[in-house]
């Protein structure tokens, strides 16, 4: 929708939201704060890219290798730039675009084309048990109402910057008063989800 107001009114788009070295969003590989969570490990290769003599009959200078960059992370492990949807902003779980093999494959190496997916912890005694840094869901939401307020709200906020259709933000919203989502604050209850006629916006605080 935004580049189709570019083209056809002359409304500029959003501007863009991709990781820089000026403001610390885009970093070495080494660099990357990314938390002690459980079960996961923190990588800090990446897949060299040589230089290249000679196209036709590939020749590799194994001595240049192109500085690859990465985005930085929050404090959850979640990239802190980019446009930040609902899942990264209100998150359930720290996601990454990398996951690393374990043995018999090539221990250590990455994964091809697969993510992490590592979930929040459900009230802070599993948090402290599980030696986890990242807050709680209880701890950080309360409720399956707060959080679905959250998500609203976080939603609306990227239909106001241009950046989701409200269509769009809709099905996230209704994703999070989903049950299956109510279930991830207290996996023991039967739990419903919130009415279809709970707000789902946020209040003013």
């Amino acid at each position: 929708m935004a580049l189709d107001e570019w083209v056809s009114e002359g409304k500029a788009p959003p501007a863009s939201r991709v990781p820089r070295l000026a403001d610390g969003t885009l970093v070495a590989p080494g660099d990357v704060r990314f938390p002690a969570i459980p079960g996961s490990r923190k990588f800090t290769g990446m897949n060299d890219i040589r230089l290249l003599r000679d196209w036709i009959k590939p020749d590799v200078d194994a001595a240049k290798a192109y500085g690859a960059r990465v985005p930085q992370v929050d404090a959850d492990g979640n990239e802190s730039a980019g446009i930040r949807l609902p899942d990264i902003a209100v998150p359930l779980a720290t996601y990454t675009g990398w996951n690393l093999y374990k043995t018999p494959f090539p221990e250590g190496e990455l994964c091809d084309r697969d993510g992490s997916y590592f979930p929040l912890a459900v009230n802070r005694a599993e948090r402290e048990a599980r030696k986890d840094p990242r807050p709680s869901l209880e701890e950080r939401y309360g409720s399956h109402a707060a959080y679905v307020e959250k998500v609203a709200a976080a939603a609306q906020k990227l239909v106001g910057e241009r950046l989701l259709l409200q269509e769009d933000a809709e099905r996230l919203v209704a994703r999070a008063k989903s049950a299956e989502i109510a279930q991830r604050f207290d996996p023991n209850a039967k739990v419903a989800a919130v009415p279809e006629g709970a707000s789902d916006t946020p209040h003013d605080l």
